[in-house]
């Protein structure tokens, strides 16, 4: 039997089942029966309506055979004789991962049907263009582009591109280019990623938009990533539209829906929000009751390649379902639309390993032994644990980890992660650590602190963070520093700890929360805070660290699972004191690490333990038992740069009706928080010539 894109939707029948109406997926069939079965789609559809219809797109990738796919389907296709057709033929026939100039650089060709304007017999599809992500085209690639999208008003649209090249700053680029064929005016889709605020309003201005920017500038300061979205047809018309993504699925990020309510004052329609929400499947073909795609069937018989992509050995492909973004658009001086988008796609798996796509470990020979050059080898993992920590930044400079009662953490998180990246001191870790701080400075004004994010009120451990990150950039002289430093010393107790909220915070954070004894422990004194306080520069918060340190030489964890943590950023705060004291409590410190590293394999906890070691001779540890750790370190670097997440962030939760508390772990999930920690501790080894 020939087979189309309806038989991607029967084997994603569990998860379509439980997101659309019945009727919803009859009329997406339609669309499906005359599209050839490539595994790798999606759906589009309205948030603000009930859900009565599926726009569906369709990707042909270049490289791994879409344009030989594309080429088979496109003589015995019902796409109408046309600019679309004509479009199509073009790059199925030029498009190769050995082409020259824009077309090296294209990842993907994506079809977009409208179901509204449907017809199965005579139809026509929008046509884009998706670049390399790492690709960024030069004005004259992206002209050349054009000429192959069949446009009309060919010149008016290169003229507006000229006029948006030419006001793009610092890492924004154009990341696709779109030609709507089935109008007659066949209006130009320009996709720009990586765009600031500022410049973003500097561009309406060039370009003589007059749309309302405040959501859409909204969107760019608080979403994870924005592409902003351009229409052109002899002129740029009225209308932006902001696509964003978060760094988790909305059903765990409240951000997603949060987000798009306030850009569009009203509430999103509950069972489109619903089809957001459950659109999560991980769907195998030894799951299946005798349906899988050809096409999926053919790239598992040819293998993968060598980069973590399957390798024929022992792996399959599935097929995951996965939320993709939220488009929200403005026209004038209203929001006309927020759609929702969610995705399929191919994804390699092991027999019996984890189903995370992004853990794939680092290639073995990418871990070099003391005898060749450790140095090297150290160095090495530490620039591709800063290029991914980079790469993680959001589109405000900020990073984000951990999912604590659906919310992520950016400012906390932020002032962490930016002093572990200001440590490698290279030009580019220290930028980014200054813009994070830049941000971080202009989030709340002097005096105010800082927070898990910026919707939860200021707590110490926050603004310590917040201050460390200053202190090490050298930029510890402004107002917002002082003030926090007398904010922080404000959350001091009696006993030689700190409370993360004051009662009058903590007054504030009980709007949401009920009064409990779970609720009540954020302002409990923890030794903790003390070393976070003291690695801020807080005077006072050293000498309560020295009357504190445990008998077995560590210093007490809260919030963070066992004593590394705690342990090191005490020991590191002491390093910088020239007090007999504190060199006693650190070779304490350094002889209890030393006593827990060759048992530790958690990435978290073995930076914080080579940290201390650093700290003193290294006699204090064998030889051979540093080597091997660091060593184990190295191993568990992934292909992407990344440390899997290791950091269990322990949190106070109500329990039963007797007012008793639990304690649950959230893991940082999305690695930022471990990989900055595994990089400071990288950048210390190799400054320390370990």
């Amino acid at each position: 039997m020939q087979q189309s894109l309806s038989t991607v939707f029967s084997v994603l029948a569990p998860v379509t089942g439980k997101s659309f109406p019945a009727s919803v997926i009859a009329d997406a069939q339609r669309i499906a029966d005359v599209m050839p079965p490539v595994a790798k789609g999606g759906f589009e559809f309205d948030l603000l309506a009930p859900l009565t219809s599926v726009d569906v797109l369709q990707c042909f990738d270049v490289e791994g055979g879409g344009m030989r796919a594309l080429a088979t389907y496109l003589p015995t296709s019902r796409i109408a004789p046309g600019r679309a057709l004509s479009c199509l033929e073009g790059l199925a026939d030029t498009l190769s991962p050995t082409a020259q100039g824009w077309r090296a650089k294209t990842a993907s060709v994506w079809l977009e049907v409208d179901a509204h304007t449907f017809t199965p017999d005579c139809w026509q599809p929008s046509v884009f263009l998706e670049f390399h992500k790492d690709a960024r085209l030069c004005q004259q690639d992206l002209i050349d582009a054009l000429g192959a999208l069949s446009l009309v008003d060919l010149d008016a649209k290169v003229q507006v591109l000229r006029t948006i090249m030419a006001n793009l700053e610092g890492d924004a680029h154009v990341s696709h280019l779109g030609a709507m064929l089935s109008r007659d005016d066949t209006p130009l889709r320009i996709n720009i990623k990586r765009l600031t605020r500022g410049s973003f309003e500097g561009l309406l201005r060039a370009l003589g938009l007059r749309v309302s920017s405040a959501p859409i500038a909204t969107i760019i300061d608080d979403a994870y990533r924005t592409t902003l979205c351009l229409d052109v047809t002899d002129r740029p018309l009225p209308r932006v539209g902001a696509e964003f993504r978060f760094s988790a699925f909305p059903a765990r990020e409240r951000g997603w829906k949060s987000l798009t309510e306030r850009a569009a004052s009203r509430p999103l329609a509950p069972d489109s929000w619903n089809a957001m929400e459950s659109w999560q499947a991980e769907l195998a073909p030894h799951d299946m009751a005798g349906i899988w795609p050809d096409t999926m069937i053919l790239a598992d018989l040819a293998g993968g390649d060598d980069n973590g992509n399957g390798n024929g050995n022992g792996d399959y492909l599935a097929l995951e379902a996965i939320p993709s973004h939220i488009k929200v658009t403005v026209q004038g001086d209203r929001l006309v639309s927020a759609k929702g988008y969610v995705g399929f796609q191919p994804t390699w798996r092991r027999f019996g390993a984890s189903r995370d796509p992004a853990r794939h470990l680092a290639p073995k020979a990418a871990v070099v032994s003391r005898a060749h050059d450790q140095d090297d080898a150290l160095r090495d993992a530490m620039n591709r644990g800063l290029r991914f920590l980079l790469k993680e930044r959001c589109q405000n400079g900020l990073w984000r980890d951990f999912d604590f009662a659906q919310r992520y953490s950016d400012e906390w998180v932020t002032g962490y992660v930016g002093t572990q990246v200001a440590a490698v001191g290279s030009p580019e870790a220290l930028q980014a650590a200054r813009g994070a701080w830049d941000q971080l400075r202009h989030r709340r004004p002097p005096g105010a602190g800082w927070g898990y994010q910026q919707s939860t009120p200021p707590d110490a451990d926050s603004t310590a963070w917040a201050l460390t990150l200053a202190r090490d950039l050298g930029q510890d002289t402004s107002d917002h520093v002082s003030r926090g430093y007398s904010f922080l010393e404000a959350h001091r107790g009696d006993n030689g700890g700190f409370k993360t909220y004051s009662d009058a915070e903590l007054a504030r954070l009980g709007h949401s929360l009920p009064d409990t004894q779970a609720h009540r422990a954020w302002r409990f004194e923890q030794i903790e805070l003390t070393a976070s306080a003291a690695r801020a520069g807080l005077d006072v918060a050293v000498t309560d660290l020295l009357r504190v340190q445990q008998a077995d030489g560590s210093w007490a964890g809260s919030w963070m699972e066992t004593s590394e943590y705690a342990t090191g950023l005490a020991t590191e705060a002491l390093c910088g004191q020239d007090r007999l004291d504190a060199g006693d409590a650190i070779d304490r410190a350094i002889h209890w690490a030393a006593r827990h590293l060759p048992a530790q394999h958690n990435s978290f906890k073995l930076a914080w333990l080579l940290r201390i070691l650093a700290s003193g001779p290294r006699a204090d540890a064998a030889a051979h038992d540093l080597d091997a750790a660091i060593e184990r370190l190295l191993q568990t670097q992934q292909a992407n740069g990344s440390w899997p997440p290791g950091c269990n962030m322990m949190v106070p939760l109500p329990s039963g009706s007797n007012d008793q508390t639990r304690i649950e772990s959230y893991l940082d999930c999305h690695g930022t928080f471990t990989t900055s920690t595994v990089v400071g501790t990288l950048a210390l080894l190799v400054s320390e010539g370990c």
